[in-house]
This record gives C-alpha cells, sequence and structure tokens, in this order.
C-alpha cells in the first residue's frame, strides 16, 4: 500500500494543474510567454529567484519553480516547441521539511 504524505501531495496536484496548462492558456490568453532564456534571466536579475524544482508534465513539456531568498517564488512551464510561460508567481515561498513516512508492513 502506497501512502501520500505531504511532500507528495503537493508536488502531484501542481503536476495535476499544470497538465491541464496549454489548453487553459490558449483560451484565457492572458498568459505572459516568452523565450526561456529571458524568463530565467529576467527572474535572476529582477528577483533573484534561482531553480528550486522542475520536473516533466507528460507530453506538455517541463514545469520548474524558481524561488530567491526573499520569499518570491515563479513557476515556469517551456512547452515541446520551446516557448516558455509563466504560469504563476508569489510572496512568501516557504521551504518545508518533511518527516519520513513509514509505511506499514
Amino acid at each position: 500500500m502506497f501512502r501520500y504524505s505531504f511532500k507528495t501531495i503537493p508536488f502531484f496536484t501542481i503536476l495535476l494543474a499544470a497538465s491541464f496548462f496549454p489548453v487553459a492558456a490558449q483560451q484565457a490568453n492572458a498568459a505572459v510567454c516568452s523565450k526561456r532564456e529571458k524568463f530565467t534571466s529576467f527572474l535572476a536579475k529582477k528577483y533573484n529567484e534561482v531553480p528550486k524544482a522542475m520536473g516533466l508534465v507528460s507530453n506538455s513539456g517541463m514545469m520548474e519553480v524558481y524561488v530567491s531568498k526573499q520569499g518570491t517564488w515563479s513557476i515556469l512551464m517551456t512547452a515541446p516547441n520551446g516557448i516558455t510561460c509563466l504560469i504563476a508567481a508569489g510572496n512568501n515561498w516557504q521551504g518545508l521539511k518533511f518527516a519520513k513516512v513509514d509505511t506499514p508492513s
């Protein structure tokens, strides 16, 4: 039996939400998209954000989380065609430490 820890539940939630991103972005026409290098350079210079996590989202592309020591954060999604879009950004990022979850034998 697989038990979820608090570490895996938010991760899967983000992945699930990101998997719907291409459709939602096309419908809303509100996504901010550009070349990946422009985003990463801007986040580093303006907010001192560095990569904290990344993962592949099915066939939809790559998701990255950027975080600064000041607590700002951004989530980027890069599609297979190389275009990167800002999915979300905010303040007060909290890095959490999780205890190991023991599973019954």
